[in-house]
């Protein structure tokens, strides 16, 4: 995975953790006509505090998430591809089998073929 969908993948559950904050931020102002003394008070020092990070999150996490989706992946350097396309080389040359490629499994028949090949051959 390249390290642009890692990134856009982080600011997408930043803003959902930054959803979450908020949403129990609501739940605590909701339960605090119920509350009594030194739970009202937690109540309302967390649900502050719960707002103020929640938001922070959701603003970040989509600004950031905007912003990659704007400028796209970076340039690659020395030669690397940007996206799993090296991955997929990578795993090919190893043998590993490409499963989505045909879904009737021909691929899976030529490689147990090689394999059995090359094991009758030791």
């Amino acid at each position: 995975m390249s390290d642009y969908v890692r990134n856009r993948g982080r600011m997408a559950i930043y803003a959902m953790a930054g959803v979450y904050l908020l949403f129990m931020a609501y739940n605590m102002f909701k339960s605090i006509p119920t509350s009594s003394g030194n739970e009202k008070i937690l109540l309302i020092v967390f649900m502050v505090l719960f707002t103020i990070i929640g938001g922070a999150m959701v603003i970040m996490g989509l600004y950031m998430g905007y912003k990659m989706t704007k400028d796209g992946p970076a340039p690659a350097a020395d030669g690397e591809e940007c996206d799993s396309q090296a991955e997929i080389a990578e795993a090919n040359a190893a043998g590993i089998v490409n499963e989505t490629a045909d879904n009737d499994g021909a691929e899976k028949n030529m490689d147990a073929e090689r394999q059995t090949g090359e094991n009758s051959e030791r």
